[in-house]
């Protein structure tokens, strides 16, 4: 049998609160999930609620997208100058 390559991919999300009394982290994990950040130039990013995979072990989505103004110009990069939105070959749906 071929050996399969996979590939998973992971990020942690390390946070520290001082004082910690139990259920610190959940809740402040829950007050932030689907609250988008931008977090550097046009990204953003937000969590989803943790859900508990065992004691003292939780799991979560973290979601990070660029926002996109078509009314705006675009880049081509294979020539690298300013375009308009609508001469690309780009279909993008709301």
């Amino acid at each position: 049998m071929a050996e399969e390559n996979r590939i998973i991919e992971f990020c942690v999300l390390n946070i520290a609160a001082s004082p910690h009394p139990g259920g610190v982290y959940v809740d402040l994990l829950n007050r932030a999930a689907f609250n988008p950040v931008n977090f550097w130039g046009e990204l953003f990013a937000t969590i989803s609620p943790p859900e508990k995979v065992e004691d003292g072990f939780y799991r979560g989505r973290l979601l990070v997208w660029t926002e996109i103004n078509t009314s705006e110009p675009a880049i081509r990069k294979d020539i690298l100058q300013e375009v308009p939105f609508e001469q690309l070959a780009i279909n993008l749906r709301a």
